[in-house]
C-alpha cells in the first residue's frame, strides 16, 4: 500500500458534482463516455485546476500524437505522455514503466481509451489492468472514451470494470451527462440526467429527460436488433465453419489416395459420419460411359436399428476421430454393409431414360428431395423409396466441369430425421469435393495406364534398336573375326605340329620338355578359340536326325571322366523312363553339353556334385544339368549367354553363346537358375515333333 496523498479528500473541482457523486474517492477510475474531446474538456478542466491547487501530482497519457496538443492544455498536465501500444503486452508494459516512473501516487487521465488497441476484447482487458493499478496504489483517474470506437458488449465490459461511467452528451449546445454506473453510491439522485452549467450541476428539463430516454431506447432497439443480427451471422459463421472443417478433412482424405474404391469409401463416409454430414445411409450412382448406364456402385449404413446401435455403439468404444474414419479403409469392408450394397447394385438406369427421376437428377445442377416435399415428380420416385425402405431420400448430382460422373444420394432410414435445406446445401457442397476427386481418380488411372504403355512401347524401341546395333556390332565382328581366324589357323597349325614333333623326339628328361609341352597346349587352346569363334561366326544349320539324348549325354560323360575324376567331382544321372527321341544335331548338341560340363567343372574347382538328369513333358523333352559349385551372382545371370561375358580369367566368353545360339537353331530354348555359394542349373527344353514320338512310343 502507498502512503496517504497529501489532500484527504479529492474533488472533481465542482462542488454540485462532488454531491450528486457523494464524491470522488482515491483508488477510482472516472470513466466519462463522450462524442468528442470538447465534451469531456469542462469536466478534465476543473479537476486539473483542483490537482494544481493542492499541489497533487497529474499525469496524462494518450494513444495518438495528434492528441498531445490537446493534453497539454489541462494543467497540471503539461507533459503528456504518448503510449505507442500495438499490442496488449506493448501496452501493459508501457503503462507500468510510466505508473512506476511517477514521483507519488497522483491522479492520471487517459485520452480516448477506444483507439488504444485495434482489437476491442484488447481494449477491454488494458483497461481492467490500468483500473486494477489505480485501485492498489490508491490513485485516481479521469478516462476519456469515445463513443463508437468500441461496440456496445465491450462498452458494457468497460462500465463493469469501472468505478464510476458518466454518459456525456451535447444538446443546443448544452452540456448534459448521466452517471451509468457509480460504485458503493445509494443516493435517489443517481442515474438521472443532469445539465453542466458553469460550476453547478443541475438536473436536466423533463424535454431533455424524454430525448434521452427516447435515445437510451432507440440505442437499445439498435444493439438488439444487431444482437440479433450478432447472433445470426455467429450462427451461420458456426455452420460454415463446421462445412470448411468438413471439408478441409475430406479434401485431405481424399488427396492422400488415388484408388477409386477407396475414394468413393471416404465420401460415403463422409456422408454418414455423425461428425460429418450425419446421414444414416449414404449411395453412391456412377455413370458407366461403356455402357451408357447409370449403375448403383457402393453404398454404406445400417439396415436396420439393431444393425444401427451396434454399429454406432461399437464406433463409440473404439473411440475413432473423424479423419481416423475416413482413413480406415478395409477391401472387406462390402460384407459389413452387404444389405445396402445390394440394394445400390439393382439400380441401373439406361441414360438415354430421360424421364427416369434418377436420370433427371443426374441431368440437373441442385441437389433435390425424392418423396413428400421434393420439387420433381415422377413414376419412377416410388419405385426408387420402396428399394430402398424409406420415404424421403436427398441426392445430389456428381458433377465435374459440365460432365455427368454420377449421383450421391442419402436417408435417414433408422433415426427418421427431416432432410433440410441446409442438409441439402452441405450435401451439395459435399458432392462438388467428391466430383472433383473421383474424375482425379480417373484421369490418374488412365494416365497410369497410358505411361506404362508408353513405357512397355519405350522398352521395345529400346530393346528392338539395341538388337539392331548389336546385331550389326556382331556382323562386323563375326566377318573380322572369321578373316583374322582363317589367316590365324594356317600357321597356328604349323606351329602346333613342329611344337609337337619336337616334343615327341624328346625325352621326359629333357631340359626343354616342360617349356616344349606349354607351347604345345597353347597351341591347342589357340586352336579350341578359333574353333570357336568359327563357331560363333557361323555355327551352321543343324543336321538334325531323331536321337537318344540319354545315350548322348552319357557319351559326353565318359568323353570328360578323367577331368571329373582329377577334380574329384562326383557325377549322378537321373534319366527317365521311355524317353522318347528328340530331332538333334549331336555333334552339334555334344558341344552345348561339353560348354556346360566345362563351366560346371570349373565352378568346382574342389571337387563337389554333378547331377544331369532327363524328364519327358507334354510336347517337349527337358534336359538339366546341375552343380554344387560357386553360383552365379544374381546380376551376371541374365548375362551368361551374352557373347565375350565371362567371370574367368581365362577363356573367350564364347561357350554359352553359341551353345544358345545352336539351341535357338534347334527351336528349343536354354536357360539358368543359380543361387551363390549353392550351385547352379542350366535346363534346356528340346521340342518334340509329333512323328518322331510316334515311331519311338
Amino acid at each position: 500500500m502507498n502512503a496517504p496523498q497529501p489532500v484527504k479528500g479529492l474533488s472533481t473541482g465542482m462542488a454540485s458534482l462532488d454531491e450528486l457523486l457523494e464524491g470522488v474517492r482515491w483508488g477510482e477510475s472516472l470513466v466519462f463516455h463522450a462524442n468528442a474531446w470538447p465534451e469531456f474538456v469542462p469536466f478534465a478542466h476543473r479537476f486539473s485546476c483542483f490537482l494544481e491547487a493542492n499541489h497533487l501530482p497529474g499525469f496524462a497519457f494518450c494513444f495518438a500524437e495528434a492528441q498531445l496538443p490537446q493534453l497539454r492544455e489541462l494543467a497540471p498536465f503539461q507533459q503528456p505522455a504518448l503510449i505507442a501500444a500495438p499490442d496488449l503486452a506493448s501496452a501493459e508494459r508501457q503503462l507500468s514503466e510510466m505508473v512506476k516512473s511517477s514521483a507519488a501516487p497522483g491522479a492520471y487521465l487517459f485520452s480516448d481509451l477506444g483507439s488504444a488497441l485495434s482489437d476491442e476484447g484488447d481494449v477491454v482487458a488494458l483497461f481492467r489492468l490500468f483500473a486494477r493499478r489505480i485501485a492498489e496504489t490508491e490513485a485516481a483517474a479521469y478516462i476519456f472514451l469515445q463513443k463508437g470506437c468500441l461496440s456496445n458488449a465491450a462498452v458494457a465490459q468497460i462500465v463493469e470494470a469501472s468505478s464510476l461511467f458518466l454518459d456525456l452528451w451535447t444538446m443546443d449546445q448544452r452540456p448534459l451527462f448521466q452517471p451509468i454506473k457509480a460504485s458503493g453510491r445509494y443516493t435517489g439522485r443517481l442515474f438521472m440526467p443532469y445539465q453542466l452549467s458553469g460550476d453547478t450541476v443541475c438536473p436536466a428539463n423533463g424535454a431533455d429527460t424524454e430525448l434521452y430516454t427516447g435515445e437510451l431506447e432507440r440505442k437499445s432497439r439498435e444493439f438488439l436488433e444487431l444482437y440479433t443480427e450478432k447472433r445470426h451471422l455467429e450462427n451461420d459463421l458456426q455452420r460454415k465453419v463446421f462445412e470448411l472443417s468438413l471439408i478441409n478433412s475430406l479434401t485431405a482424405s481424399l488427396l492422400s489416395t488415388m484408388n477409386l474404391e477407396e475414394i468413393l469409401y471416404r465420401i460415403l463416409v463422409g456422408v454418414t459420419a455423425k461428425e460429418g454430414l450425419g446421414f444414416n445411409r449414404a449411395f453412391l450412382l456412377l455413370v458407366n460411359e461403356k455402357e451408357k448406364v447409370l449403375e448403383g456402385k457402393m453404398a454404406i449404413g445400417p439396415s436396420s436399428l439393431e444393425e444401427a446401435i451396434r454399429i454406432w455403439t461399437d464406433l463409440s468404444d473404439r473411440h475413432l476421430t473423424y479423419p481416423d474414419l475416413l482413413a480406415a479403409f478395409d477391401s472387406g469392408w462390402p460384407e459389413h454393409d452387404a444389405h445396402v450394397n445390394r440394394l445400390v447394385r439393382q439400380i441401373r438406369v439406361p441414360l438415354e431414360e430421360r424421364t427416369h427421376i434418377l436420370i433427371d437428377l443426374l441431368m440437373q445442377t441442385q441437389p433435390e428431395v425424392i418423396g413428400p416435399g421434393g420439387t420433381r415428380s415422377h413414376a419412377d420416385s416410388n419405385r426408387v423409396l420402396e428399394l430402398l425402405g424409406v420415404a424421403r431420400a436427398a441426392a445430389a448430382p456428381l458433377v465435374y466441369r459440365k460432365r455427368q460422373l454420377g449421383l450421391l444420394m442419402a436417408d435417414n432410414l433408422i433415426s427418421q430425421k427431416p432432410i433440410s435445406e441446409d442438409d441439402l446445401h452441405i450435401l451439395e457442397t459435399f458432392a462438388n469435393y467428391a466430383s472433383a476427386a473421383i474424375e482425379h481418380s480417373r484421369l490418374y488411372e488412365e494416365i497410369r495406364l497410358r505411361i506404362k504403355e508408353s513405357e512397355r512401347h519405350i522398352s521395345e524401341l529400346e530393346a528392338m534398336q539395341n538388337r539392331l546395333m548389336r546385331s550389326k556390332k556382331l556382323s562386323d565382328l563375326g566377318e573380322l573375326a572369321s578373316k583374322m581366324a582363317h589367316e590365324l589357323r594356317t600357321p597356328l597349325v604349323s606351329i602346333g605340329g613342329f611344337a609337337n614333333a619336337v616334343l615327341k623326339r624328346q625325352g621326359p628328361q629333357s631340359s626343354d620338355y616342360e617349356e616344349l609341352k606349354i607351347i604345345v597346349g597353347e597351341v591347342r587352346r589357340l586352336e579350341a578359340i578359333i574353333r570357336n569363334v568359327l563357331a560363333y561366326v557361323s555355327p551352321g544349320l543343324p543336321r538334325s536326325q531323331p536321337t537318344d539324348l540319354s545315350e548322348l549325354c552319357n557319351k559326353v560323360l565318359r568323353l570328360m571322366q578323367a577331368a571329373f575324376a582329377a577334380r574329384h567331382i562326383e557325377v549322378a544321372v537321373q534319366y527317365g523312363n521311355g524317353l522318347p527321341h528328340v530331332s538333334v544335331d549331336s555333334e552339334q548338341i555334344q558341344l552345348v553339353l561339353t560348354a556346360i560340363l566345362n563351366n560346371a567343372m570349373e565352378s568346382m574347382p574342389d571337387g563337389g556334385l554333378l547331377t544331369m538328369a532327363i524328364h519327358a513333358g507334354q510336347d517337349f523333352v527337358r534336359l538339366s544339368i546341375s552343380d554344387t559349385g560357386a553360383g552365379i551372382a544374381e546380376d551376371d545371370l541374365g548375362r551368361v549367354f551374352d557373347a565375350f561375358f565371362t567371370t574367368k580369367s581365362l577363356g573367350s566368353g564364347l561357350g554359352l553363346n553359341i551353345a544358345s545360339q545352336i539351341i535357338a537353331n534347334h527351336k528349343g530354348s536354354i536357360y539358368a537358375e543359380s543361387r551363390v555359394g549353392v550351385g547352379s542349373t542350366f535346363f534346356i527344353n528340346f521340342p518334340l515333333v509329333p512323328h518322331f514320338e510316334e515311331a519311338n512310343p
